[in-house]
């Protein structure tokens, strides 16, 4: 993923939920998301969800919402999110963990 300018922030970042809207809340799924690099120019983004356990799934939406690559991610271990063969842009990682 590429496409932003020479002067935008590179390195890693945390994502992590603060208020979770949802008709059943899991304490897991508001856990932290370590995602990596940013912006990626090596066609892969490693991502480490840090307390969850079993698999999630990870999708990358692009400017028009639409899902452009899906995978599932075994937690907690640190996964890799190929990106490879997708247009220059922003895009948006959604990830669902499975309900309790």
């Amino acid at each position: 993923m590429s496409g932003f300018a020479n002067a935008d922030t590179t390195g890693a970042f945390i994502i992590s939920a603060s208020a979770v809207l949802a008709t059943h809340t899991n304490a897991a799924a508001t856990a932290a998301l370590s995602v990596y690099p940013n912006p990626s120019g090596t066609s892969q983004l490693a991502v480490q969800l840090a307390s969850l356990t079993g698999s999630t799934s990870a999708e990358l939406l692009n400017a028009l919402g639409q899902v452009v690559r899906r995978q599932v991610l075994a937690a907690p271990s640190e996964q890799v999110l190929v990106t490879e063969r997708l247009a220059a842009g922003l895009y948006t990682l959604r990830g669902q963990a499975p309900m309790r």
